[in-house]
């Protein structure tokens, strides 16, 4: 089987969650009809084809470790780093875990749920020579704020803070970098994933994987009730 590695950002507590997590509980492990996210989370990584998921972990990630030891998935391992005594943001906290990394790694958002075919985007990115891909939705508002513009094969801009009739599509929430892509990355300086991406969108180096499906999340108790249902209903 092809070794594949995905970082996993599940550092998050999940403050907009406290309904249900009540500040005791990592975001990740709310439950899910019955099961903690992160077993639907892992579950969904295997069915893609990653055979190694690399958990940054945060506050309360004693309980996340817990859990990675506790339940195994067939062809996954599963392995933890835990944010230092210095929040380093996502950027500088997957710099942080470069040594564990190999030279091409896989990134996702620990509190959604997605699917695309990495393989078909590992080979596209190689025969067309770039530095890093985003998966990517046309959004167009619907689910929230769209973030980017796409051109082509390009994703040309992208912002979390900017409002622009032009940004039509949105982060589904995989990405896949070369490890020297967080060589800048300043030690033990916060620095975000977009700090990381700016720079390669500029230069034009970021592929657009667009996917027709939407992401789903547990961001939000409304959101984390329409994850359940839309998973009851793949079942």
């Amino acid at each position: 089987m092809r070794e594949r590695t995905c970082v996993v950002l599940a550092g998050g507590l999940g403050l907009r969650l406290r309904e249900i997590t009540g500040g005791v509980l990592p975001k990740v492990l709310a439950s899910v009809n019955g099961e903690p996210f992160l077993a639907h989370k892992l579950r969904s990584l295997a069915v893609m084809g990653v055979t190694k998921a690399v958990l940054l972990i945060g506050e309360l990630g004693e309980q996340v470790e817990e859990f990675a030891e506790q339940h195994t998935i067939k062809g996954l391992s599963v392995s933890c780093i835990r944010d230092g005594s210095v929040l380093l943001g996502t950027g500088g906290a997957i710099a942080r875990a470069l040594p564990m990394l190999p030279d091409h790694f896989w990134v996702t958002y620990g509190d959604s749920l997605m699917t695309t075919d990495l393989l078909a985007a590992e080979q596209r990115r190689a025969e067309l020579y770039f530095d890093a891909v985003v998966t990517v939705y046309r959004n167009r508002n619907e689910l929230q704020q769209s973030n980017m513009v796409v051109e082509g094969h390009h994703v040309v801009r992208y912002s979390k803070t900017e409002r622009d009739a032009s940004f039509e599509w949105i982060d589904l929430g995989l990405l896949n970098f070369s490890a020297s892509a967080f060589h800048s990355v300043p030690n033990n300086q916060t620095t975000d994933l977009v700090d990381v991406l700016s720079p390669l969108i500029t230069k034009r180096y970021v592929l657009a994987w667009p996917e027709s499906e939407r992401f789903w999340d547990i961001g939000t108790p409304q959101a984390l009730r329409a994850t359940e249902e839309w998973l009851r209903h793949r079942r």
